[in-house]
């Protein structure tokens, strides 16, 4: 204390324990939410809410100005590393994880010219109007600040917000207002992909996470790095070619509305993939009932049925599909993924895996929890926020992996 007034550094002092029980607090709204506790769920998004402008505030005031909710600086975790055993610091966003992701990741660490050409076909896709497009017309005009999930809330009421299949329970959202969170969420990470050093974070940890997974069950994840590469330099040459016009004809018929990271990498991608391993093929029921069998042959012969079922899948497609880029990555990823999440392989692979999928789900439903609780929520706010949790979680999943790893090499 200076003169009976709080100093810097106390002040400081108080936002960082501010921070810790707004981890509290969220823990608490996610619990909620898996209860469906609807009346909880309101009354901790209000103290989110007061809480979350307290930071801006201290941001503003001590910080950089305008720079909005805390992206991490007063976390322990959120700046991208977390200590795990041995005292060794896990860095998502640079440094290898393990020696045993020591394959070459260059053109992943999201300062190269893929995210830049990423981020730039982002921006062509904006101004041509067909991100988040509503009931056929072009994007409503910019909100302005405080109104963006005011915004959504209205066209949810008018039912003008596209979606392919409601996914509240995937993302925990009791209140019914999945559409309008739908909207915001579409608008922040359209802020971000537009970003390279923004979507250049988020697709490190997904080529890395991913990457030592199919590393952990024993696969060479080189060929996946390489499809993974060739689908983004896919999505990336339709959009500054045409704005997605033809990737959209394609995807229109199986149910995608627009083009963007939750249509592509959420809705198409992870949450196909979940229904697909909650109602499997009987070829798979088969090979998961044959308990009998030795568990290196049920991975071998899963692996099999995964790859062949791709494999199918991508002979139907046309020349220079977007299904043809999309499967040519699933054959690489999906075999070593589906085994993992329907517990086919080694102990330390399936915790792993379990891990893996628990808390991107988890960052999920954070993510989702978030409109409705930030005074004069904008989408670059609200992408700083997702940011934020990015950076708190990715390094938690690749710690998982990287520990399974380690374990398995002892």
């Amino acid at each position: 204390m200076i003169d009976g007034k709080p100093n810097r550094s106390e002040i400081q002092h108080g936002m960082e324990n501010l921070d810790e029980t707004c981890k509290v607090w969220e823990a608490a709204l996610q619990e909620a939410i898996a209860n469906g506790d609807v009346a909880t769920v309101n009354r901790i998004r209000q103290l989110l809410r007061r809480a979350y402008a307290t930071v801006e505030s201290f941001n503003n005031s001590f910080g950089t100005p305008g720079s909005g909710p805390p992206t991490g600086k007063f976390s322990s975790s959120g700046g991208g590393a977390s200590t795990v055993a041995g005292g060794s610091e896990v860095s998502f966003a640079s440094a290898e994880t393990s020696p045993n992701f020591e394959q070459d990741l260059s053109g992943f660490d999201g300062e190269g010219a893929a995210a830049a050409a990423a981020a730039a076909a982002t921006a062509a896709l904006n101004a041509s109007g067909d991100v988040g497009e509503l009931d056929g017309a072009a994007n409503p005009a910019q909100p302005s600040a405080a109104d963006l999930w005011s915004e959504a809330l209205k066209l949810q009421h008018e039912g003008k917000i596209e979606f392919r299949k409601d996914r509240s329970k995937e993302v925990g959202c009791v209140t019914g207002d999945f559409a309008a969170r739908l909207h915001c969420f579409r608008k922040a990470t359209d802020y971000i992909a537009a970003r390279p050093s923004l979507i250049g974070v988020i697709r490190n940890c997904v080529v890395r996470s991913i990457s030592g997974c199919i590393t952990l069950h024993g696969d060479d994840p080189s060929g996946y790095q390489k499809a993974f590469q060739q689908f983004e330099d896919y999505c990336t040459t339709q959009i500054l070619n045409d704005g997605g016009e033809k990737m959209l004809k394609e995807l229109k018929p199986r149910g995608i509305p627009c083009l963007g990271l939750y249509e592509i990498a959420l809705e198409f991608i992870l949450f196909d993939s979940l229904d697909d391993l909650a109602s499997p093929p009987q070829a798979v029921i088969k090979i998961l009932h044959n308990t009998w069998l030795p568990m290196s042959m049920r991975n071998r012969g899963l692996k099999g049925v995964v790859w062949a079922a791709i494999s199918s899948r991508r002979a139907m497609t046309t020349k220079g599909s977007f299904g043809e880029a999309f499967y040519d990555l699933c054959k690489y990823m999906s075999p070593s993924l589906a085994c993992g999440m329907l517990k086919v392989g080694d102990q330390d692979f399936v915790e792993a895996m379990n891990t893996f999928q628990c808390l991107v789900m988890e960052w999920l439903c954070v993510c989702f929890a978030i409109p409705g609780t930030m005074s004069h929520m904008t989408e670059e706010l609200y992408a700083e926020k997702v940011m934020e949790k990015v950076r708190i979680y990715a390094p938690r999943i690749l710690e998982a992996i990287a520990n399974a790893i380690r374990l398995r090499d002892a």
